[in-house]
């Protein structure tokens, strides 16, 4: 008769929950909030799980990287897994594990969307490298994440190495890049005198040439995402996960009184911003830098909408030469006028909006070329949609729970799921919205799709 035993052993709260089998079988679950404050060896048959809140340390035995030791290392998620260059008893760096940037409600720890890194935030000091870094040279950024059309970055410039434009402010706040180019090599070949290999070939996203460019970036005057000041232990910024949903996240900072939300869906041409606490006016910073990047050709600037077009300078890997990327973006206000300045330099003008409490930026398609008259005619079509901000985003495919069993579309019902006799598979992209700015009228969202969306679409669907 097989007894299953349970013998417990307590330690500090439990922040983060390693599952690790006897028989060299490991799992991870991670939560936002302490749920148990005891470590557990819970056995069932020849498998035994030890759960609790620290890194397991057997003795006898000591742990390393090489043949020499008996086991590798035990570390929590976020620490350096791999052994030190010639200490071979030692792991990297990080030292420390995740800081989990959630905030109380925001539900379950993820680890696989194109926002996570977000919400595990790490720091090491003695590379000044980290979910958020470069304070040593005060070009103070998080690490970028992509969320179609745009690349995000949260940025914090202390105005050292180039990182402002007289006399406009640094930068501090949410950098968006809708990126219009894409830099491929298919040569095999980093130098041209190389011989051929294949594992040269790349496509490729790169960083900004140089980073202290400004391209699009939104914040709130005073108010800092990630701080300008060395941090020595977590929180390492000010950027939390609010909560999410199937591909779209909602963040936030708060700076003193002034909190700003962020609200952004994969495949969204909009991003929504609410200055949700505090007084600070919002601010826009586009352009380049006096090291490189265009000035902003403004095509719009009335009514609160700001229109703009820009090139973008980026390095890419491999012997790829600086790629530029050229693209238009729309900004809209609820409430209020943008007030221009424009640096001395003439590369990087800055708007500011002191009645605004709200904002949208919209990344402009990147077929339409780029005549004012195609740009003006293009966002008065888009515009309206922007006023409906994505709050929900599910995938309705049963038994996924909560998914709809079926959907109408043009009189014909649809049922979503397998469907052994027809041999089908139906699931349908959800959102759920809410009017966000003023006076809309929008009834439906819009999303973007990608070709192998396209293509398995019901024929009944509408699209442009």
């Amino acid at each position: 008769m097989k007894k299953n035993h349970n013998t417990s052993a307590c330690t500090s709260a439990l922040q983060i929950a390693l599952h690790f089998a006897l028989v060299f079988i490991s799992a991870l679950l991670l939560v936002a909030a302490p749920i148990a404050r005891c470590a557990d060896i819970i056995s069932n048959g020849p498998v035994s799980i030890l759960q609790g809140s620290d890194a397991i340390n057997p003795r006898p035995g000591t742990q390393g990287g090489g043949g020499e030791f008996n086991s590798l290392f035990y570390v929590q998620p976020g620490e350096g897994e791999s052994p030190q260059a010639g200490r071979s008893h030692q792991h990297q760096l990080p030292d420390q594990p995740f800081f989990i940037a959630y905030e109380p409600t925001a539900g379950p720890v993820q680890s696989n969307d194109w926002w996570t890194g977000v919400g595990l935030q790490w720091y090491v000091a003695s590379i000044d490298a980290g979910w958020a870094g470069a304070y040593n040279d005060g070009v103070i950024r998080s690490q970028g994440f992509i969320s179609e059309p745009f690349y995000y970055q949260f940025v914090d410039f202390t105005g050292a190495n180039g990182g402002v434009e007289p006399p406009l402010l640094p930068l501090h706040g949410l950098r968006l890049w809708n990126q219009n180019a894409i830099a491929v090599k298919t040569d095999g070949k980093v130098k041209p005198t190389d011989p051929f290999n294949a594992a040269n070939n790349i496509v490729d996203r790169a960083l900004l040439a140089p980073e202290v460019q400004a391209v699009v970036t939104v914040g709130l005057e005073g108010a800092h995402p990630i701080g300008t000041t060395k941090p020595t232990n977590s929180p390492w910024t000010n950027v939390r996960v609010r909560k999410y949903s199937d591909w779209g996240s909602v963040l936030a900072y708060k700076d003193g009184s002034n909190e700003m939300e962020i609200t952004m869906a994969n495949g969204s041409p909009f991003t929504w911003l609410e200055r949700t606490q505090g007084q600070a006016n919002f601010l826009v910073w586009a352009g380049g830098s006096s090291a490189g990047g265009s000035a902003p050709t403004v095509w719009q600037n009335q009514n609160g909408v700001l229109g703009f077009t820009m090139e973008t300078p980026f390095n890419p890997d491999n012997g790829i030469p600086t790629t530029t990327s050229k693209a238009a973006y729309v900004v809209i206000a609820d409430q209020g006028t943008w007030v221009r300045t424009d640096a001395t330099s003439g590369k990087q003008s800055m708007f500011r909006n002191t009645t605004a409490t709200r904002v949208v930026v919209l990344a402009m398609p990147h077929n339409i070329g780029f005549s004012t008259a195609v740009l003006e005619r293009a966002a008065s079509y888009l515009m309206p949609f922007a006023c409906r901000k994505i709050v929900g985003t599910q995938i309705d495919y049963p038994p996924i729970p909560g998914s709809q069993t079926s959907v109408n579309i043009n009189g014909e019902t649809v049922n979503l799921g397998y469907s052994p006799t027809d041999h089908r598979v139906a699931l349908q992209l959800r959102l759920d919205t809410q009017p966000f700015l003023p006076n809309c009228t929008a009834s439906d969202p819009i999303q973007l799709l990608f070709p192998h969306h396209f293509k398995s679409l019901h024929p009944g669907s509408r699209i442009w």
